[in-house]
């Protein structure tokens, strides 16, 4: 329904480009891109109803030629996907849900992860997973000579020979109990509402678009582009923001619509738009003329 607060967060600011470039491509208004240790995040963060934590790993579900990874590396390794687990405990609300996962296939980023987070969280437990189509394996409770909790077995292994995949691997943990998520600045004190803007009008009277299309959404006016964002996001504290919400234009006069906008709401125009046939397409996408026909004068009109 692209409302509510997303954070997609990352350690590195270099790897949110192809986050943004899969948020413009579906259209997400929603989200937020932050760059912090997600293992150390502050208190002042808040809480969260659901944590997806895709832990850095050896990445042996990667079958390919790569290098083969030391023991101490990962040692390493291994602390750091448990403190992230536990952070995201941590900040996961009562009655809230995380997610773990990692495309390696080593007990010792897997089960011996989930396993500490089982001893140290009274309070979380496992959840039985099935995913339709998709064959799966369950989590082990034993490798070399230690044993981990049993309820290690409600998590998810795809073996490559299985499910034609990649390794990977994946569990859903729960916190009991009953809360409310918290934390977070709503974005409605630092915006004003979407069809205050020209950019917007302009998608409304020249291409037809309806108003209806930009309810619940406002205008992030800030940076080189201004951005939609629902009028119930929560914008995370106590992080470094990359940006929030969907590029709608450049924050500049006469701005040009952004590709994201265009993907996201030109499906709703209903002027100032022609139908193509797949080989008009085709001759579109290689850079070629493509006359207009009258019928396409009609439509566009």
């Amino acid at each position: 329904e692209n409302r509510g607060t997303i954070v997609a967060n990352d350690r590195k600011a270099t790897r949110h480009a192809a986050t943004s470039a899969s948020l413009a491509r579906l259209g997400l208004a929603n989200v937020t891109t932050t760059v912090a240790d997600g293992s150390t995040l502050p208190d002042a963060i808040g809480t969260w109803d659901c944590v997806l934590v895709d832990a850095p790993c050896t990445a042996e579900g990667n079958l390919g030629p790569r290098t083969r990874e030391s023991g101490d590396y990962r040692t390493f390794i291994a602390g750091v996907q448990e403190a992230l687990l536990r952070r995201a405990l941590e900040l996961c609300r009562p009655g809230g849900r995380v997610v773990y996962s990692t495309c390696t296939f080593a007990p010792e980023e897997n089960e011996a992860v989930l396993d500490a987070a089982l001893r140290a969280f009274e309070d979380v437990d496992m959840a039985e997973v099935e995913i339709d189509g998709l064959r799966t394996s369950p989590g082990i409770d034993a490798w070399r000579g230690r044993t981990f909790d049993p309820r290690v077995r409600r998590a998810l292994r795809l073996w490559p020979h299985e499910s034609g995949t990649g390794g990977f691997f994946a569990a859903l943990l729960h916190k009991a109990g009953d809360g409310v998520a918290e934390g977070g600045v709503p974005v409605m004190t630092r915006a004003e509402p979407a069809l205050a803007s020209a950019a917007v009008q302009g998608l409304v009277t020249r291409y037809g678009v309806p108003e209806e299309a930009f309810a619940g959404l406002h205008l992030l006016a800030r940076g080189r582009y201004a951005r939609l964002v629902p009028s119930d996001h929560l914008m995370p504290a106590a992080a470094e923001h990359v940006a929030s919400g969907l590029e709608l234009a450049r924050n500049r006069p006469r701005g040009k619509i952004a590709t994201a906008a265009a993907l996201r709401f030109g499906r709703e125009a209903t002027r100032q738009i022609i139908d193509l046939d797949l080989d008009r397409a085709r001759a579109y996408l290689a850079r070629e003329r493509v006359p207009l026909r009258p019928s396409d004068r009609e439509r566009s009109a």
